[in-house]
């Protein structure tokens, strides 16, 4: 088996509230972290991008206050013109201040136990399917079939979907049982 990685650099988006279930687990995205190597710093930007949507900001960037984090930049806003919707409206440049509801993370990637499998997931533009796993750090993943396949091969699924087996990440969606 391939080394796992020592820490993981984690990002996650707001899932919102299910009116039927309640309040959903962030949805994650993580990559091994090391910092200071041109492989993890384009990564993070993809993360983050990712998470925090940096296309729609420009000089985007992220920036700790105390114990909360904020994407600030700026971003082009369109008025409409005021009485006539058919003439042109103006630009103006807005700064950008936004509280981020889950900043990124650094986790020790140490086995543990307590990984849920929720249900399966599909690909619209290529129907890929894919599965949702809630890591016991209440953050939901995907991990392919694949993936998926290797897990029920070396632990036990307990009903409720709980992997019975202790487990850690390593990069590219791949959750392996960690004997």
């Amino acid at each position: 088996m391939a080394k796992l990685p020592k820490q993981l650099y984690v990002t996650a988006q707001d899932r919102g509230i299910d009116p039927t279930t309640g309040p959903n687990p962030p949805f994650g995205f993580l990559n091994a972290y090391e910092p200071g190597k041109v492989a993890f710093e384009k990564k993070r930007h993809t993360q983050e991008d990712w998470a925090y949507h940096f296309s729609y900001t420009q000089d985007a960037k992220l920036e700790q206050h105390g114990n909360e984090w904020y994407k600030v930049g700026w971003k082009w806003n369109y008025i409409q013109h005021p009485t006539d919707r058919r003439l042109p409206g103006t630009q103006t440049r807005e700064d950008v201040h936004e509280l981020i509801q889950h900043p990124p993370k650094i986790w020790d990637n140490d086995p543990l136990t307590g990984f849920r499998i929720l249900r399966s997931v599909s690909r619209y533009s290529t129907s890929n399917k894919l599965w949702r796993i809630l890591d016991p750090r209440l953050v939901e993943f995907e991990i392919s079939t694949g993936v998926l396949e290797q897990i029920i091969d070396d632990a036990t699924i307990l009903k409720g979907g709980l992997i019975d087996a202790k487990c850690a990440w390593m990069a590219n969606k791949n959750l392996v049982v960690v004997a």
